[in-house]
C-alpha cells in the first residue's frame, strides 16, 4: 500500500475490537485524526515494510471492550418495562 499511496501513514489500534475506529478508537487515534484534520499533520513515518501492526506509523492501544446491556426481559432487567417489538405505537392525539 505504501507504494500505491506515497506519503500516507498508517495508524493501527492493537488488539482492537472494530475495524473502523476513526471515532471512539481511543485518545491516541482521535489525536492523530484531529491533528490531520486541523492542519494536515501526519504521524511520523516509522512503519516497517510488510503488513500488520509492525507496519504502523503509530500504534495505539485498544480502548476497553464495550459491555453489553442485558436483554430486555432478562432477570437483571426485571424492573424495566419491556416492549413487544410487534406492538404498533399509539397515535399522538393533541
Amino acid at each position: 500500500m505504501r507504494e500505491r499511496f506515497p506519503g500516507s501513514r498508517l495508524v493501527v489500534v492493537a488488539d482492537g475490537h472494530d475495524h473502523g475506529v476513526a471515532v471512539d478508537g481511543g485518545p491516541c487515534v482521535e489525536e492523530a485524526l484531529a491533528d490531520y484534520l486541523r492542519d494536515g499533520t501526519l504521524p511520523a513515518d516509522g512503519g516497517a515494510a510488510g503488513g500488520g501492526p509492525a507496519a504502523a506509523d503509530r500504534l495505539c492501544p485498544a480502548p476497553p471492550a464495550p459491555e453489553p446491556e442485558p436483554a430486555a426481559g432478562s432477570e437483571t432487567d426485571a424492573d424495566t418495562p419491556s416492549r413487544d417489538p410487534q406492538t404498533a405505537p399509539r397515535p399522538l392525539v393533541l
